[in-house]
């Protein structure tokens, strides 16, 4: 009897460590694993200068799906070129979509564009002159000069009436009297030029010159609006919000930007392991 019920415990035994046998096969036990790891955000976005004429972006995803989106900004140009990041970004800032982080000067164009807006402020100030009339000061001045010619040419009339009675008595010659009476024309021009001189500078100028003006204006005002489109598009603005972190001088990092809204990790498992990981975990 107690061999009978050797045999049955062994028996029974023997099926446990069979049945356990299987299920160790087939039910996955959680497993813990550890080792170095490291934590990254999920998005990160990187302006790296390797190359002397190249600047390119880096926008990648440390998820699943690997993404890369390169820009490649050329640098080599007749005129000479700097890149610089927006002043006042300090490593753990925080950036919002679309801000300007960054941007090309190109000191031909900033020459243009500072004789341009110099020469704008000119043709305007001297549209509003001409339009309106010069000073009080000048206009007193152009008033003064007229008064002494009328009273230049008032005073030589004499001096004509004079000289025709004296030629119809024939005392002077033809050529005395047209001499004079050529001098009295060049007061009567010099009159009438005082004249418009005077309304010029009361009214402005004529509405051609006006108009010559306006359209150096308008040339030197679309110039200027795209010399600054052009500025505009040489600008770099952050793709998405997060935070600066410290970028690395060994790959030519000049900014790294990195998503703080997730993050993931990232860690060597042995191949062995492989079957442990699961999605979530």
């Amino acid at each position: 009897m107690k061999s009978l019920n050797k045999k049955t415990i062994g028996f029974w035994i023997l099926i446990v460590v069979t049945v356990l046998v299987v299920l160790s096969l087939i039910v996955r036990f959680n497993e813990k694993i550890t080792g170095p790891a490291r934590i990254a955000s999920q998005y990160e976005w990187t302006i790296v200068h390797l190359e002397q004429d190249k600047l390119s972006t880096l926008l990648k995803s440390n998820g699943l799906i690997q993404k890369q989106q390169v820009e490649l900004f050329h640098l080599s140009r007749p005129d000479y070129i700097t890149f610089s990041l927006k002043d006042g970004l300090t490593i753990g800032q925080s950036l919002n979509q679309g801000e300007l982080v960054a941007q090309f000067i190109s000191l031909e164009d900033q020459y243009r564009i500072t004789n341009l807006q110099g020469d704008l402020a000119q043709a305007r100030a001297q549209l509003s002159a001409q339009s309106t009339g010069l000073k009080r000061a000048q206009q007193e001045e152009a008033d003064q000069e007229l008064q002494f010619s009328k009273a230049q040419l008032a005073a030589y009339r004499p001096i004509v009436e004079r000289q025709r009675e004296l030629y119809n008595k024939q005392v002077i010659s033809r050529q005395e009297l047209e001499i004079t009476e050529a001098q009295n024309q060049l007061y009567e021009i010099e009159v009438a030029l005082r004249e418009a001189g005077l309304r010029s500078a009361r009214s402005g100028e004529k509405s051609e010159l006006l108009s010559i003006i306006q359209t150096q204006i308008t040339a030197a005002a679309s110039e200027l609006s795209l010399l600054n489109s052009k500025a505009a598009a040489s600008m770099i603005h952050a793709p998405f919000s997060g935070i600066l972190v410290q970028p690395v001088d060994s790959l030519g990092e000049k900014l790294h930007l990195c998503k703080n809204d997730t993050f993931v990790v990232q860690m060597p498992v042995d191949a062995a392991h492989i079957h442990s990981v699961k999605a979530g975990q």
